[in-house]
């Protein structure tokens, strides 16, 4: 194990610390894991790996086959590999072209975080039908990650379609298992129900274009459809203020399509499926989601910490 001595004053030493992990993260580790091979593998549903298959819940063949679809597999487009840290983007499913999440890490980070991300959904925690946007996954690994949660009201849900749903993610750059306390806890409970849960929960009202914003530093790295730029800007200002981090304009992103209504129809019709007129999905609609939920996820934890249940009831934690 290499070793870094440090000397100075106490402003100096941190100074260089701070230098040495910068380096360290932007250098990576060099591994010898081959990221592609394995992702060629992954994506088809690891094919060559039969013994026992047919007994667990991931079946090369039959009605269940896991990745029995190839038009759903997975897809990754590799964006940069430099110093032992890829960058890239990656689709769940490859047939929704607009959802992706951006992933940065070294070989081995990228498949943890790919394997953690297929089951986003299949515990109480998540929503595999929400739009996800999150706080820098990979790269702040190990952080506290607070969940907010938003779903279209039951009456406002169109005929034959499920609820419009967003998870925002965010992680808590200032705070550590070892140091989040109930008083914390009774904190973001607090400030998330001032900003998110007043008056029957936050509408954030959702259209066809997309606002971003990125500031790994302090655990932020969203992506918002919105209407406009202007409720883009708001409505990133609100998740900045749970952890009351400054809004740096430089750091905002707007982008909207120039042809909207045939990139992203409101009703995009029906398609022929085994007989049966199936509705198209469909891509970006615009709905207003209400604010539901919030919780913590802490990496030593499988359970959430709720802050605010579904209901929007507070869960104010008392030693």
């Amino acid at each position: 194990m290499t070793k870094i001595n440090f000397s100075g004053n106490v402003d100096d030493v941190k100074k260089q610390i701070e230098q040495s992990i910068a380096t360290f993260e932007l250098l990576g580790n060099r591994s010898s894991v081959n990221f592609d091979l394995w992702f060629a593998r992954w994506e088809s549903g690891f094919t060559d790996a039969v013994e026992n298959r047919g007994l667990g819940n991931y079946p090369l063949t039959g009605e269940k086959a896991w990745r029995g679809d190839p038009s759903k597999w997975p897809r990754w487009r590799e964006w940069s590999n430099k110093g032992g840290i890829i960058e890239g983007e990656y689709w769940q499913d490859r047939s929704n072209d607009a959802k992706s999440i951006p992933l940065s890490g070294t070989a081995e980070q990228l498949i943890e975080h790919i394997i953690q991300l297929e089951y986003t959904g299949k515990g109480n925690t998540q929503d595999k039908d929400a739009d996800f946007t999150g706080g820098g996954e990979v790269k702040r690994k190990g952080k506290p990650q607070l969940y907010i949660y938003f779903t279209e009201d039951e009456q406002d849900v169109e005929i034959g379609y499920k609820p419009i749903r967003s998870q925002i993610s965010m992680r808590l750059m200032d705070e550590t298992e070892s140091t989040l306390t109930r008083a914390n806890l009774n904190q973001y409970t607090t400030r998330i129900q001032s900003i998110f849960g007043q008056q029957g929960g936050k509408i954030w009202k959702r259209g066809k274009d997309m606002a971003s914003y990125g500031d790994w530093n302090a655990g932020y790295q969203l992506q918002l459809l919105v209407r406009s730029k202007a409720d883009g800007e708001e409505l990133i200002k609100q998740f900045l203020a749970i952890q009351n981090v400054p809004f740096v304009k430089k750091k905002y992103f707007y982008n909207e399509n120039q042809d909207p209504v045939n990139a992203y129809p409101t009703i995009p019709g029906e398609e022929i499926i085994l007989g049966k007129a199936v509705k198209k999905a469909r891509n970006r609609p615009i709905a207003e989601i209400r604010f539901q939920s919030a919780w913590i996820s802490l990496p030593s934890i499988r359970k959430p910490i709720y802050l605010i249940d579904a209901s929007g009831e507070n869960k104010i934690f008392s030693d």
